[in-house]
């Protein structure tokens, strides 16, 4: 059955609806809310349910790490913050699970905050959030309030479980750049400042990934491919998750006696440290 994954960007927000061609219904499974041992949740918005999320989690699972992947295009952190089964249905669109890009009802798809008493707990849980957030909150203030959803994330991550929070990527033109401008630099490093309080954080502005993605700081600068200004797709997409999928085996494996510890690089600060500046 072939599909097709096309987005826009409405009232700051990326709204995306994949096309489903063929006889075939829609899956009727249901999103699975139990992990496997040593399994890491992987939450997003249509970054991680497109070419971007599909790609990280190929790339991991090829590292031997399980990944259950969840993704809402168009979703914030308000949403994942919340239990309500209603909370992301004014989105009518797709949402993902366990990498299947098959339609669900949004009810479906578990929050943040269920992960906190899931047995076994996640082995690590990585947030792939922040381009819709922009969009809703860069012309505002961008104080503690604003980022109240994304501290009760962080704060429903089990005890003893590392974190990643993989920030946006630059967006020098398209809506993004327009509805923000240069405040969209402060609106990423305030955001940074909330997350390494309990989680590392990947600023995937800072990135620059060569060629190959050997190296992720002496190629270009990570910028959307899509004819959006949005998205990635292709070796961009592949790229950007070879830097997301090193930063996510930084947290997962402890560092050995004696060297720094895991994520004091500046791409993968240490919680509670913070980053080289990275303004534009």
């Amino acid at each position: 059955m072939g599909s097709a994954f096309t987005c826009r960007w409405t009232m700051g927000l990326i709204l995306c609806v994949t096309s489903l061609f063929g006889v075939e219904s829609l899956s009727a499974q249901t999103c699975r809310t139990q992990l496997q041992p040593n399994e890491i949740v992987l939450i997003g918005d249509s970054h991680t349910a497109g070419p971007f999320g599909r790609a990280l989690e190929r790339q991991l699972e090829a590292q031997g790490v399980g990944v259950a992947r969840y993704a809402v295009a168009g979703s914030r952190a308000l949403q994942w913050a919340n239990s309500s089964e209603n909370r992301f249905s004014q989105l009518n669109i797709t949402s993902s699970c366990e990498g299947r890009n098959a339609q669900k009802s949004a009810s479906d798809v578990p929050s943040a905050l269920h992960w906190r008493e899931s047995r076994p707990p996640p082995a690590a849980m990585v947030f792939a959030l922040g381009t819709n957030d922009a969009g809703a909150l860069c012309r505002g203030s961008l104080g503690a309030s604003a980022f109240a959803d994304v501290r009760r994330m962080l704060e429903a991550v089990p005890r003893g479980t590392p974190c990643l929070w993989i920030g946006p990527p630059q967006f020098p033109t398209g809506p993004v750049a327009r509805s923000c401008g240069e405040r969209y630099g402060a609106y990423v490093d305030a955001l940074r400042e909330t997350v390494i309080a309990r989680c590392h954080f990947l600023d995937s502005r800072t990135l620059r990934p060569n060629a190959n993605a050997s190296n992720c700081s002496d190629g270009s600068p990570l910028i959307a491919n899509a004819g959006d200004d949005l998205h990635f797709s292709g070796q961009r997409a592949e790229a950007w998750a070879t830097c997301a999928s090193s930063g996510i085996q930084q947290i997962l494996t402890p560092p050995p006696s004696g060297s720094s510890p895991a994520g004091s690089s500046p791409g993968v600060p240490a919680p509670g440290r913070t980053s080289p500046p990275t303004s534009r």
